[in-house]
């Protein structure tokens, strides 16, 4: 029994040597991989996109939401509950998509007033830091999510559009 135990260890430490080097690719040396950190760049909208966010938190320390901020280049970046609430014809390319989640649960779900209130301040104050890279109506899309990620309402075309679905009654 404890000869079975000893080969059986014996086996595996064997094989994870063999594992341990087996499906990576390539091996870097530390010189090869401090290149290719120092090689990668950021485009000028990552900048100013990572500025806008950051401008955003610093200009409102207590009361800021949660935002992500992005641009789609593709067309791809609209996940699947937002675009079953966007209308079939928004095109997400090369458009500058924010947004905007409530991560403290403070969301007034009793009216479209209440809705539109709490949200587009928030969603103004980040694209004044945008707006250099473009006209807000046309190339910036706004989507507005509860603490769940549940989209609410979107920004398109200059105009805000809430959803009645998820207001209390």
């Amino acid at each position: 029994m404890k000869n079975k135990k000893l080969l059986v260890i014996v086996f595996l430490v064997v094989s994870f040597c063999f594992m341990s080097g087996m499906g990576y690719g390539k091996q870097y040396t530390a010189e090869e991989i401090k290149k290719q950190i120092h090689e990668q760049k950021a485009s000028y909208m990552d900048i100013v996109l990572l500025k806008a966010k950051t401008n955003y938190i610093m200009d409102n320390p207590a009361d800021f939401l949660k935002i992500i901020l992005t641009y789609d280049h593709q067309g791809i970046f609209l996940s699947s509950d937002e675009k079953e609430i966007l209308p079939d014809n928004i095109n997400s390319k090369c458009k500058i998509i924010v947004r905007i989640t409530d991560n403290r649960g403070a969301v007034p779900l009793t009216s479209i007033r209440a809705l539109a209130n709490f949200f587009v301040p928030h969603f103004l104050a980040v694209c004044r830091y945008i707006s250099v890279l473009g006209d807000i109506d046309t190339d910036v899309i706004g989507i507005f999510c509860n603490k769940e990620d549940i989209p609410l309402g979107y920004f398109y075309k200059g105009e805000y559009h809430f959803l009645k679905d998820y207001l209390e009654d």
